[in-house]
């Protein structure tokens, strides 16, 4: 309140405004689009080793994968200043989602007396 001068950004809407939240709207449309045509298109017609084809259940998993990649490196990206901080937390969410998926993976794809 003493520095009136530090608010002028958010008063003459600089950083957002409709024209932004447009841009940043159409921007989430656009990759939500490849993604899932990436995972339609593609993972339905391959096949894994025992014969089955791709599922629905691969291709949540492999859209979610990277919306959690490409969340982390947006904010990286549009970021104004880089801290090691906020770098490492980026990173560690990218790494942190793929060590816990693998570890949920096992673990449900066999129970407790190692029984497929």
């Amino acid at each position: 309140m003493r520095q009136p001068k530090l608010y002028k950004i958010g008063l003459e809407d600089i950083f957002f405004n409709v024209w932004v939240f447009w841009r940043w709207f159409f921007y989430a449309v656009w990759q939500g689009t490849l993604l899932c045509y990436l995972a339609f298109f593609t993972l339905d017609t391959s096949s894994s080793g025992n014969g089955m084809l791709g599922c629905l259940s691969n291709d949540g998993n492999f859209i979610f994968g990277t919306i959690v990649c490409v969340v982390n490196l947006k904010v990286l990206v549009s970021s104004y200043q880089y801290t090691i901080i906020s770098v490492a937390a980026a990173l560690t969410g990218i790494v942190l989602f793929f060590v816990l998926f693998s570890w949920m993976s096992f673990w449900t794809a066999y129970d407790l007396t190692g029984n497929v």
